[in-house]
């Protein structure tokens, strides 16, 4: 087992995770036809108030502040995409990386992979206003009294092919904005649910995109066709019935297509019911964490890759001890599911090492599946557990995905 001083390089190590199934992309696709409206554009005067309560998400060091603002300096959506002269919004900034939804005073809940470390947070700037008013008034600042800091992650988790979800605390509470309302009980999501979505498409300021549908459900989050791209990480989904959120929306399909003939590049288009649609943490899954009087440990991250030849795998995972439970004695157990025997059965558990300091923990852990056929069909499931003095505390089901060894590291 390695413990990595630095964690950024296990979040990178994540991140380009071997094995289709690990496939990673920003939501990034358009389907059927375009439904994004600007601020100005969106007539329903609750859903413009709902926008009040969305904050983009910035880096610190891309404004330059002034006695009353923070202004930045962003390419236009042309410039940043390389787009072609015939697409939407092209001369519109692009400076936020993620979307958010204000849900207490200071409370804010995102895509995990937005705020992956605890320098992440300490590095990020959430501005509320950052909105076309007109077709013409492009925003190049953000108001210093709408202007957040990150002080610290609550809760976090972000696993590619499942949850993903932060709940940060801000540097002082919100004045003025009402807390978005969450479906803590996931009852009224069903197939073809009607949704829309507030958020920062590719850095944009703020677009509605409505007339969207449940597509799929699965275990912590769901597929739908809104119409999304990177910036939208993060980004509530609401239900228009009720007005509260069903979910974030955390992945997508897709890319820019080049058009060739042109040389330049165009927003990717797919029917209502094409492509892989756009993956979505449920809202539910945020009442346990949202329940806690105090940050509790964590398991943050995990990937698994094995070899189909020996049975010879390695998990690679981030695990989060807050400062107060540091003196606790923690363990990890790594469980491999047996088709045979239709249940999970315990392959590795180790003692996570002493540490003088809580916080963001990432390693690389050998360990073997016993019987390497149960990867012959690409993938067999795998289970985490972190246990505190003997009581397990918390628990991820992830893929462990077959590899060669020429494709690893």
């Amino acid at each position: 087992m390695r413990s990595y001083q630095f964690l950024s390089c296990l979040l990178m190590a994540l991140t380009a995770s071997s094995g289709s199934a690990f496939s990673y992309f920003e939501p990034s696709v358009i389907y059927g036809e375009d439904s994004r409206l600007d601020y100005f554009e969106i007539s329903n005067p609750r859903v413009r108030q709902l926008t009040d309560s969305v904050p983009a998400f910035f880096r610190a060091s891309d404004f330059e502040l002034t006695n009353q603002s923070a202004r930045f300096s962003a390419p236009t959506y042309q410039k940043y995409q390389d787009l072609c002269s015939d697409q939407p919004f092209l001369n519109q900034p692009t400076a936020a990386f993620c979307t958010g939804a204000l849900i207490a005073s200071d409370l804010v809940v995102t895509a995990g992979h937005c705020v992956k470390t605890d320098e992440d947070c300490h590095d990020t700037r959430l501005g509320f206003d950052y909105r076309m008013n007109s077709q013409q008034e492009a925003p190049q600042s953000i108001r210093l009294e709408n202007l957040y800091s990150c002080k610290r992650i609550i809760s976090r988790k972000f696993f590619r092919t499942g949850v993903d979800y932060a709940i940060i605390q801000l540097d002082r509470p919100v004045r003025g904005r009402a807390p978005l309302k969450l479906n803590l009980s996931g009852s009224s999501m069903r197939l073809g649910s009607e949704l829309f979505l507030l958020g920062y498409p590719v850095g944009l300021p703020v677009k509605l995109s409505d007339r969207a549908r449940v597509r799929q459900m699965n275990a912590g989050f769901f597929i739908t066709n809104a119409d999304a791209f990177s910036g939208n990480s993060g980004s509530p989904v609401f239900n228009p019935s009720t007005l509260e959120i069903e979910g974030l929306l955390v992945r997508g399909d897709g890319d820019f297509d080049l058009d060739r003939s042109r040389s330049c590049f165009v927003e990717r288009r797919c029917t209502e019911t094409g492509c892989g649609g756009e993956s979505a943490t449920l809202a539910s899954v945020l009442r346990f964490p949202l329940s806690w009087k105090a940050p509790q440990p964590q398991i943050e991250e995990g990937a698994a890759n094995g070899y189909a030849t020996d049975g010879r795998a390695w998990l690679r995972t981030v695990i989060r001890v807050p400062s107060a439970l540091i003196a606790h004695h923690f363990a990890l157990s790594i469980e491999v599911y047996s088709r045979a025997d239709r249940r999970f059965e315990l392959v590795h558990q180790f003692s996570l090492p002493k540490e003088p300091y809580g916080g963001q923990f990432g390693f690389e852990i050998p360990f073997s599946i016993g019987d390497p056929g149960l990867l012959e069909l690409g993938s067999v499931k795998g289970r985490i557990t972190l246990s505190m003095d003997g009581r397990p505390i918390d628990s991820e089901v992830i893929p462990i995905i077959a590899t060669r060894p020429d494709r690893v590291r």
